[in-house]
């Protein structure tokens, strides 16, 4: 996940039944690569004290399980990379010989399945286990063997992930074996059946920032919303190696919100030694953490139903800002516009200064009988916000520094609601 070569962070939900979809985590998953084998219990205090929901980690069955014994004292849950089923760079189920690592399509149907018998009766009644890392970055010639291994972990235990991350859209042709990355990540989800869709996507480097991130996070929206599956995203928050840069705040908030506006549930952050290593970079982290902590137990009862770019350039894949939502026009700045679905049909929006560079004061025309709220990113509570008569009707005044976002609740009335649910099914 990191370079194309480099391992990346990915993300798995329970699965259930050999055919069906597992069900989601009813929390926001905030997690983290790689897996820090035997975790010291001051480490594990410091990534729960970084608002961190689940924590990947390996190594032995027995380190694995002494780690998840420490997750469950401080709260969180785990992750884990057993290499009975995979290691770091590619599978290693050969017992004889460790050290040997075998693809996943070369290794007997009857050995995966019996390696995953023995990490399923090592850790799959352990309370804190949230899911079983299955692989990353997967060529297409690997998906057959994949949904095989999907159907084994869900046969065998219907209560946890199965977890594989996806190839970003600057991995080219021949890594993915597909012509086009839309053609990759279909094929994974008509093959796989996964219970979510995961990808990592690393935008910053050197000398500018890569000018598909929003095409990536476009196709694989698109999808899961077809496939009726969350997806997750996962972030760059250190320096890897070049060509990449390190993010600042800002950037790595803009990373986070305007995926909270695609409509992502889970967020892993590339790589955890970069945030623990450095008091600087680990505030930061646990400041944007609980942001999006806060705004969790909101976001997961939404469903996304558009997402618009009201901005002079628009990008790759992107719709240009239309007025059939709660907002009829935004100006003051760019922004991205993710319109959602909550329970009775109330309509929220997660507005995000697209600059991470300056800040910008969005002024958003409201449609009529529209009372818009914030959902604070500190409390999670919703609270009022100002409007004022324009010639034009009501408009709403948010100042957002850069690479923030404001999600938003509005009251009105039923008949309005309606009308926008008709307007945004997808």
């Amino acid at each position: 996940m990191s370079r194309i070569h480099a391992i990346g962070i990915a993300v798995v939900l329970a699965a259930a039944g050999s055919a069906a979809h597992a069900a989601p985590s009813k929390d926001f998953f905030i997690s983290f690569w790689f897996g820090l084998p035997n975790l010291a219990p001051q480490t594990v205090q410091r990534v729960a004290a970084a608002n961190y929901t689940t924590a990947m980690i390996s190594g032995s069955p027995e380190a694995i399980h002494a780690a998840m014994d420490l997750c469950g004292e401080y709260g969180l849950t785990a992750l884990i990379v057993d290499p009975r089923i995979t290691a770091a760079y590619g599978w290693t189920l050969l017992a004889e010989d460790p050290l040997k690592r075998v693809e996943a399509h070369d290794v007997p149907l009857a050995e995966v399945q019996s390696r995953i018998d023995a990490v399923v009766r090592d850790h799959a009644a352990h309370p804190a286990l949230w899911g079983y890392l299955v692989t990353d970055e997967p060529c297409a010639s690997q998906f057959a063997r994949l949904r095989e291994i999907h159907q084994a972990l869900r046969r065998r235990d219907s209560g946890h992930v199965a977890f594989v991350n996806l190839h970003p859209a600057y991995a080219p042709p021949g890594v993915l074996e597909c012509a086009t990355y839309d053609a990759y990540v279909k094929r994974f989800v008509k093959m796989v059946r996964p219970d979510l869709l995961c990808y990592d996507h690393y935008a910053f480097l050197a000398d500018g920032e890569r000018a598909d991130f929003f095409e990536n996070m476009e196709i694989v929206r698109r999808h899961a919303l077809k496939a009726r599956i969350p997806f997750y995203f996962v972030l760059l928050t250190s320096q890897i190696e070049e060509p990449y840069r390190s993010p600042t705040e800002a950037e790595i908030r803009w990373q986070t919100y305007a995926a909270l506006a695609y409509g992502a549930t889970g967020l892993m952050h590339f790589h955890i030694p970069g945030i623990l290593g450095s008091p600087e970079r680990y505030a930061e982290i646990a400041r944007i953490n609980g942001e999006v902590k806060a705004l969790g137990p909101t976001l997961m009862q939404l469903r996304s139903t558009g997402v618009f770019h009201a901005a002079a350039s628009l990008p790759a894949g992107t719709q240009s800002f239309r007025k059939s939502g709660p907002l009829r026009a935004i100006e003051g700045g760019e922004f991205i516009v993710g319109y959602f679905r909550g329970p009775r049909a109330t309509r929220y929006a997660m507005i995000v200064n697209r600059d991470f560079n300056r800040p910008a004061t969005a002024r958003a025309l409201l449609a009529p009988g529209t009372t818009p709220e914030r959902i604070c990113e500190k409390t999670g509570q919703a609270e009022a916000i100002a409007t004022e008569p324009v010639e034009k009707g009501v408009q709403m005044t948010l100042a957002l520094e850069p690479g923030h976002g404001a999600l938003l609740r509005f009251r009105e009335r039923p008949k309005a609601a309606a009308a926008f649910v008709r307007a945004n099914a997808p």
